[in-house]
């Protein structure tokens, strides 16, 4: 890659033209013989780091780039060792966007293999940027796709307040796809206080109807509250209605 080659070119040689002692087999009065000196580290780095930058900008350059072959294949194939490099080359890009979008991206495959690590570095980006939740929420689809089950035991320890309910809103979203009924489960185990909580009983029972609507009606009555009772049965309409567009029609205009 582009960045491998200027590192290759950086880490070659400083000449200076330095004079050698007269002693020897050099005669006394010959010009100076050039003397390789290896270039800094620091200098190597820079090199290395500025090249990157420019690795990652040539993504951007393709249409659609955050859905292109060529940056999917350069995220799945990243290890842990190169994370901290790229993410200190995504946040020297220039335009916001393309920051967002990749500090995203780059941040849920760190957290395939080093979800607490990823972690700490998306608690420690701004707050008051919004830059901090929703990185939050893009290592949590990263550990739940890796480790569905460690990331389920590292929400229900989390207090309540805006981390807790950023990250259970990603979570559940992503477990209603696969197991609905462990995620309605984690969902009525959960506070309530998450000003979400509502889109989330529409999500899970949308997911529930959608494989058996029978079994979201009569899951129905588990849900405590009312207000959250009618994001649920507007969640089950809507993927009932996927699922059989008539039945769901007379069921609601038996209900109305």
């Amino acid at each position: 890659m582009l960045w491998g080659g200027v590192l290759f070119l950086a880490a070659s040689v400083v000449l200076r033209f330095l004079p050698r002692s007269t002693e020897g087999t050099q005669e006394a009065g010959a010009p100076p013989v050039p003397v390789v000196v290896p270039a800094p580290a620091s200098a190597v780095l820079a090199v290395a780091e500025s090249a990157l930058v420019a690795e990652l900008a040539a993504f951007t350059r393709t249409p659609d780039w955050a859905n292109s072959p060529a940056w999917l294949g350069f995220v799945a194939g990243l290890e842990r060792g190169r994370v901290p490099a790229v993410l200190a080359a995504v946040e020297a890009q220039r335009e916001t966007e393309v920051r967002v979008r990749m500090r995203h991206a780059v941040l849920r495959r760190w957290a395939e293999f080093e979800p607490e690590r990823a972690l700490r570095y998306a608690e420690g980006l701004p707050y008051s940027e919004g830059a901090q939740l929703p990185s939050v929420a893009s290592v949590v689809r990263g550990w739940y796709k890796a480790d569905a089950a460690g990331a389920v035991e590292w929400l229900q320890r989390q207090p309540e307040g805006p981390l807790r309910f950023t990250a259970e809103q990603a979570l559940l979203r992503s477990l209603s796809n696969d197991d609905p009924r462990l995620a309605l489960d984690l969902l009525l185990a959960g506070p309530d206080a998450n000003p979400q909580r509502g889109l989330l009983f529409a999500d899970v029972f949308r997911e529930l109807a959608a494989r058996d609507p029978a079994e979201a009606y009569s899951l129905l009555e588990r849900v405590p509250a009312e207000g959250r009772r009618r994001s649920a049965r507007l969640g089950m309409v809507q993927g009932w209605l996927k699922r059989d567009e008539g039945a769901a029609l007379a069921w609601v205009g038996t209900y109305a």
